[in-house]
């Protein structure tokens, strides 16, 4: 077994075939890189809406009220 080993050394795939191990080669596609970004997205889209400080009434509110400028808690730089 040694032998074989020493005698693949300069070709590494047949050394780990010789051992019982192969190399894993992992090439992502379009598709797998796509969906992953799909992941995220609904990850990230999910934790904006669990850990958002309002409601969506209340923002909408105070967005509107804004940008008719009657919102005294707003100030101006």
């Amino acid at each position: 077994m040694l032998q074989r080993i020493t005698k693949n050394l300069s070709f590494p795939d047949r050394s780990l075939r010789s051992i019982g191990l192969v190399r894993v080669k992992r090439t992502y596609d379009g598709v797998q890189a796509l969906s992953a970004f799909g992941l995220g997205l609904m990850i990230g889209a999910a934790l904006a809406l669990l850990l958002a400080p309002r409601s969506g009434r209340d923002l909408r509110k105070r967005v509107q009220e804004s940008v008719n400028g009657n919102d005294e808690q707003m100030t101006t730089h």
